[in-house]
Order: structure tokens, then C-alpha cells, then sequence
């Protein structure tokens, strides 16, 4: 990625770089969206180049990359502790009627209902990522993961089915297990928010996927 400031076009560095950012400049470029690429994946730039601007942080739908919050502030131009081996990058795609990156979904999933009237809904639990709906492991997770997972998706509230009623939605599933180690606060607005390994990392087979119950 290059920035045109100053009469020079420069580069971003990669730190805290990421999918949200890479979606700012997509959208920029005239793409649908796109994902986060770093250590100079594509070259590094040029040894005289400068290196516009660091530690990015957009939210995701800012017009511009711009408009988002970087190290030093909106004057930082120039700012940074990198090397061009730490160039950021894009891959941008077009899209029309693909999800947003990180959207959720309940695969399988089953409505029910209690004699109360209350009704949930339970399924195995999947997460859109650089073009490919994939699963969760539930090493580690947790019920506030659960409640994260599922206020995303528009519930309440939710829970993680014990493995005996979860059993109905594994097992059969062929997408990538996208996430593992999943750890979140509370208060993410967005499942990627939460701390977790590399996506794609994981120990994991789809009999360890996430179901839940919202």
C-alpha cells in the first residue's frame, strides 16, 4: 500500500495492521473489501521512500485511511520505528452479495421452542474470512465468548451446547477452522476483536468445533 502526502508517495508500516484497515483502502481503490497483508509481502518499498504512517487503527468503515486513528495522531505523518520489511499490504476483492469479513452465522441450525413460549435457536457456530465461511474450535471457550458470539448475531444472549446436544451439528464440517483459543472481554464488536491465535492456527478437529444455543 502507498499514500500520496507531502508531494511523495510512501508506505504504512504493519504495525497493528489489519483486516479492517486492509478494508478502508479496498474501498478506497473501488474494491468490495479486502484483508490485511504485511511484512513487505509484496516488496518492500523503495529505500527512499518515507514511511507515511504507523500502527493504523480503522474501524472498518471509515471513507478514507485518512480518517482513521494512527500513532501521534492526525498530524503523525512520518512517524514510525520500521523498515520497509514491514511495508503493509492488500489482497482487495469484488464481492457483490459475499458477507462482511467476520460476519457470523449458526450452520445446522435448529429453532426451538419451551412450553413458556421462549424460543432459541442452536447451531454450529462459523465465521466469514478472506472469502470462506469457517469454524471455531472451543479450546478454552468460554461463556462470555458465547455472549459475544451471539449478541453479534443479533440474540440476547447465548450458550455453548455441551457436547452431547452439539454432537448434531459436528463432525460432518469441511470449511477451515478459522478460529482457536478464542478469549473475549465482553464488549467486542467483532469476534476478530477478541484475542485469539493466527487465523487458521489451531490443534483441532471439527468434532471440536463451537455450537451454541442463543
Amino acid at each position: 500500500v502507498e499514500i500520496f502526502h507531502d508531494g511523495q508517495l510512501g508506505t504504512i508500516c504493519d504495525d497493528a495492521w489489519d483486516d479492517d484497515d486492509a478494508s478502508v483502502v479496498c474501498r478506497q481503490l473501488g474494491f468490495d473489501g479486502g484483508y490485511a497483508e504485511w511484512g513487505g509481502a509484496f516488496g518492500p518499498g523503495l529505500d527512499w521512500q518515507p514511511i507515511w504512517m504507523n500502527r493504523v487503527g480503522c474501524k472498518g468503515d471509515e471513507s478514507s485511511i485518512t480518517a482513521c486513528g494512527r500513532w501521534g495522531g492526525p498530524d503523525s505523518w512520518g512517524n514510525h520505528t520500521c523498515s520497509h520489511w514491514e511495508d503493509a499490504g492488500v489482497t482487495c476483492f469484488n464481492c457483490p452479495g459475499c458477507p462482511q469479513q467476520h460476519s457470523l452465522r449458526l450452520a445446522g441450525n435448529k429453532t426451538r421452542r419451551a412450553a413458556s413460549g421462549q424460543s432459541w435457536i442452536e447451531g454450529r457456530l462459523e465465521i466469514w474470512h478472506n472469502l470462506n465461511w469457517g469454524t471455531v474450535c472451543s479450546d478454552w471457550f468460554h461463556r462470555i465468548n458465547a455472549e459475544v458470539a451471539c449478541r453479534l448475531m443479533g440474540y440476547h444472549t447465548g450458550e455453548l451446547l455441551p457436547p452431547e446436544q452439539a454432537a448434531a451439528y459436528l463432525g460432518s464440517a469441511i470449511p477451515p477452522i478459522q478460529l482457536d483459543n478464542l478469549d473475549c472481554l465482553g464488549n467486542e464488536t467483532s469476534l476478530a476483536d477478541c484475542s485469539h491465535n493466527s487465523w487458521g492456527f489451531h490443534d483441532c478437529n471439527h468434532k471440536q468445533d463451537v455450537a451454541l444455543r442463543c
